[in-house]
């Protein structure tokens, strides 16, 4: 009898040992999801502020797909979310869009699927928004030769920074308004640019009859050295730096002097000049001590 027992145990343990393992084999596999932005299977992309950013999710349910929810991390369900009908099958189903890029920063999305098994996988997606930088584009006057005030009588010393126009007396005071400022090699204050209020300047050629002081504008331009290097001016090809650099603070003078080669000096034409309150960046390229003479180049808004 004990035999009998032992016996009827013992296929009952393998049976239900069976029953068990031909259980696990048959577990339903969890959903999935496979996310892609702008054409790459990714969770995460960095993008300009403005840019499009396309997405195509698809979702694997073999437990039949109950629904998805999707929405802004700490937020609530994007429209039309959760889905609970409308699949493309009893198991799939894929969803597509564009995010909004308008405001720059981080904006982090969670999308998750559940299936009627019960089971639920879900993951996140990370946009990084850059900001763009707001910038127009400058005139640029490259290589212009200025003769020193009061020593040529050949080469001008007075520079309109709107046109790049550069004149002798005669016409710099027909066209005061436009002159920002003058060129000089003075005694003390050695390679000098100033603007047309500066006194020194006013002073030089005194014997001329269309002197600085005699001018109708004598346009007080804004004027101070800044720490730009010679390359970082050359690369410059918007007026993003020039706003950076150039403020009403950095600039505030009327007069730069003792300059040298590769010197930047940022400026802000006056509320007199034909062309107001503009910003630019002039750099000394060099001196001809023999002729009086410096050649700069200019950038400046427009």
């Amino acid at each position: 009898m004990k035999k009998v027992s032992y016996f009827i145990v013992a296929s009952l343990f393998l049976a239900s040992t069976a029953f068990v393992s031909c259980s696990k084999d048959d577990d339903i596999e969890k959903p999935s999801i496979i996310i892609n932005l702008n054409g790459t299977d990714q969770q995460k992309i960095t993008v300009d502020q403005g840019a499009t950013v396309t997405y195509r999710i698809d979702y694997n349910a073999p437990g039949k797909l109950k629904q998805i929810d999707f929405k802004q991390v700490n937020g609530s369900n994007l429209t039309g979310f959760p889905k609970t009908s409308g699949f493309k099958s009893d198991v799939s189903d894929q969803i597509t869009g564009t995010f909004p890029t308008n405001v720059a920063g981080t904006i982090k999305y969670i999308t998750e699927v559940t299936d009627k098994e019960g089971q639920s996988t879900n993951k996140e997606i990370e946009i990084v928004v850059n900001a763009t930088s707001t910038s127009n584009p400058i005139n640029e006057w490259l290589s212009k030769t200025l003769g020193s005030l009061a020593h040529s009588t050949t080469t001008g010393s007075s520079c309109a920074s709107a046109t790049g126009d550069v004149w002798l007396l005669p016409a710099a005071k027909t066209n005061s308004n436009k002159v920002d400022f003058i060129y000089f090699n003075g005694a003390t204050n050695k390679q000098s640019i100033a603007a047309p209020s500066n006194s020194d300047v006013q002073n030089l050629a005194s014997s001329s009859a269309d002197k600085v002081s005699t001018w109708t504008t004598k346009n007080d331009t804004k004027l101070s050295k800044l720490s730009i290097t010679a390359a970082e001016f050359d690369a410059i090809s918007n007026d993003a730096v020039i706003n950076e650099k150039v403020t009403t603070t950095t600039v505030t003078g009327n007069i730069v002097s003792n300059l040298a080669a590769g010197d930047v000096i940022g400026f802000i034409t006056a509320s007199t000049s034909v062309s107001p309150g503009k910003k630019g960046l002039i750099k000394i390229e060099s001196f001809d001590t023999a002729n009086n003479n410096a050649v700069v180049s200019i950038k400046v808004q427009k």
